[in-house]
């Protein structure tokens, strides 16, 4: 009978953790609405106060913390991956 030689024995697969796609879908949409948010702020101080421009400007600051909010909740589930894929890194290194 014939043994494998142990040094062509296939590498231990490691598991990678992805990033959720919600993650990847709010790191697309923020630069979109704080760019977006920043402009329609912008354009209401040409026009006068009282000609719909207090409007304009709330709404220009809504989206640009909505884009706000998907950055930072994106960089946050970011941050929980890496760690996680840390944790997991650090097990299967006690287990060989």
């Amino acid at each position: 009978m014939t043994e494998s030689d142990p040094k062509y024995a296939p590498p231990p697969r490691v598991s990678r953790i992805r990033l959720p796609g919600i993650a990847t879908a709010l790191l697309a949409l923020s630069p979109f609405l704080l760019f977006l948010g920043f402009l329609i702020f912008v354009g209401s101080s040409t026009r006068g106060y009282f000609e719909r421009a207090p409007f304009q400007a709330t709404l220009g600051i809504v989206v640009f913390l909505t884009g706000v909010l998907f950055l930072t909740s994106a960089l946050v589930l970011a941050g929980v991956r890496s760690i996680a894929q840390r944790h997991l890194d650090a097990v299967t290194q006690t287990n060989k």
